[in-house]
């Protein structure tokens, strides 16, 4: 907000405005992108890959990947991989 001259609130309502998101949805989901990638592409356990997708708490990070993805992380790896 600071950066482009513009309130903690005025800030909010232009980035819901813009991107139909609030800020915090879409640093989620920049988080679980980046996880979704790593369950694919590596062998790294699912609280591993929570962590380093900015997730202090595996329990949160598994209740957002499943209201997201309809699926657990696991169930994620185990279908991605198989296409």
């Amino acid at each position: 907000a600071a950066e482009a001259g513009l309130s903690p609130s005025a800030f909010t309502r232009l980035f819901r405005r813009s991107t139909g998101k609030s800020l915090t949805e879409y640093v989620n989901g920049l988080r679980l992108a980046h996880a979704c990638q790593l369950l694919i592409e590596t062998d790294r356990t699912v609280s591993d890959i929570a962590a380093s997708s900015g997730f202090a708490n595996v329990t949160y990070f598994n209740r957002r990947f499943l209201r997201l993805k309809r699926v657990t992380p696991a169930v994620y790896r185990r279908t991605a991989r198989r296409v």
